[in-house]
């Protein structure tokens, strides 16, 4: 099964994965930076950043930063 998904991996290119990964994740965080600034969850940026959604959020990007990091050894 890792043998197929190693074919499937070297068919697509890591680039155009990179920036699929990067791109989704920077999405996801303009969202979440939209609706705290325009109030729908009832509150505002400033708290947001000092709860624990930012620090989840840094967490997110720091695992997603190393899991790349490792399929890119993985698959060189």
């Amino acid at each position: 099964m890792f043998s197929k998904f190693q074919d499937w991996c070297n068919k697509v290119p890591l680039t155009l994965l990179w920036v699929c990964i990067y791109c989704g994740s920077i999405f996801y965080l303009v969202i979440l930076l939209k609706l705290t600034s325009a109030n729908i969850l009832g509150v505002s940026l400033q708290t947001f950043l000092n709860q624990k959604v930012f620090a989840h959020s840094v967490t997110y990007y720091k695992g997603l930063h190393k899991a790349l990091e490792n399929m890119k050894i993985c698959l060189s």
